[in-house]
């Protein structure tokens, strides 16, 4: 659920539809905010830009604002974009300011999928002690994940409370997003935590040899359909 979004002027011959790689490369010479440094976000352009041959320690500068900072900078064109979660990338692009050089939710990259972007965590014996409190759980996760992907309208007028500052229209497409990578049934599956490790191995958050080697065992014993001894995605 992150996006990469780079100012329009800097890319008046942008095509969206190029291979990612070249799409990326667009980064070059670029200032680009994150939330933070070392967190999934900045893994994002990070993990990109070594796949299309950049170098992140020279070929572009990153800096960590807050979400509502790097909007502001980026208005005054302190910074050239940013990579960003819902909905902050939004704005800039309904607006006309900005292009979208990737998108998460759209696929890039799609050997990415699936991915676990948000999971509950849970100890094993906890579900072997309490299997109700998990169950249920899990029959509400699967319950909420349905309900936005069936009932947007309903869904979009009880969130809208709770982002009531938010532009109608930002509000609407950043929904749209959310509800495009939710899945039916929130499972967590083997390939989202491979994903994950390997995601933050590529970008430089991890150390190739502190991934795991086996997810089986304690990482991945099912008990049930949607609960997992140690895991239950949220959305992957």
């Amino acid at each position: 659920m992150v996006q990469i979004i780079l100012r329009k002027d800097l890319v008046p011959n942008f095509d969206p539809k190029a291979p990612l790689n070249d799409r990326i490369r667009a980064l070059k010479g670029r200032t680009i905010a994150v939330d933070a440094i070392g967190s999934i976000l900045h893994g994002y352009p990070l993990l990109l830009a070594k796949r299309a041959g950049l170098d992140t320690a020279t070929d572009f500068r990153i800096s960590p604002m807050a979400p509502p900072a790097a909007l502001a900078a980026f208005k005054t064109k302190q910074i050239d974009g940013f990579a960003m979660s819902m909905p902050w990338p939004i704005g800039p692009v309904l607006d006309g300011e900005a292009v979208v050089i990737a998108s998460g939710a759209d696929g890039d990259p799609p050997d990415m999928a699936p991915f676990g972007m948000a999971s509950i965590i849970t100890r094993p014996e906890t579900c072997e002690k309490r299997k109700s409190v998990c169950e249920k759980m899990g029959r509400a996760i699967t319950e909420a994940a349905n309900f936005l992907r069936n009932n947007p309208g309903e869904a979009m007028k009880l969130l809208k409370k709770r982002f009531a500052t938010i532009d109608d229209k930002v509000f609407a497409a950043g929904f749209e997003q959310i509800r495009k990578a939710t899945p039916a049934r929130p499972v967590m599956v083997r390939a989202a935590l491979e994903n994950g490790e390997r995601y933050n191995v590529e970008a430089g958050l991890l150390r190739p040899e502190d991934r795991l080697k086996s997810y089986d065992g304690a990482l991945y014993g099912s008990i049930c359909e949607v609960i997992h001894t140690r895991s239950l995605s949220a959305s992957s």
